[in-house]
């Protein structure tokens, strides 16, 4: 019985200190998007129109950990009318979708900016078969 109320005790003291929630990316509420420079000139825009992640954060100290996303490159749209470049995209030059059909994302760090609207997500990314660091604006 002892054991019983100091288990409870412990279990109620866990309880309140833990605020962290998990969130699940939500496609009809975020969007992952990209800008590359083009010939020097102009920059080509597209998203990823399939992916999903989550994310752990905790409201009270704002602070996030176990980031995690996973994109489907074969969802890749960068709005030109014909879809020629995103078949090329898709293609042995560059995604090379059918031997690396997703890219994944695991954040190690989460910075939250003053005004709390926005931050970096600093992580691993796996691309190509290729793992590298790299920071992430967030909003």
């Amino acid at each position: 019985m002892h054991n019983s109320i100091i288990g409870f005790i412990i279990f109620s003291l866990i309880s309140l200190t833990v605020s962290s929630e998990t969130y699940k990316l939500d496609p009809a509420h975020s969007r992952i998007e990209f800008k590359v420079k083009h010939l020097v000139f102009s920059n080509v825009m597209g998203v990823f129109k399939s992916y999903e992640g989550t994310l752990d954060f905790d409201t009270k100290t704002m602070t996030a950990s176990n980031v995690w996303a996973k994109i489907d490159v074969k969802s890749i749209d960068t709005f030109e009318s014909t879809g020629d470049r995103d078949k090329h995209l898709k293609g042995s030059d560059f995604f090379n979708v059918d031997k690396y059909p997703f890219m994944e994302f695991k954040g190690s760090k989460v910075e939250v900016g003053k005004d709390k609207k926005k931050g970096k997500v600093f992580g691993n990314l796996t691309l190509h078969g290729v793992t590298k660091p790299v920071t992430i604006d967030v909003t």
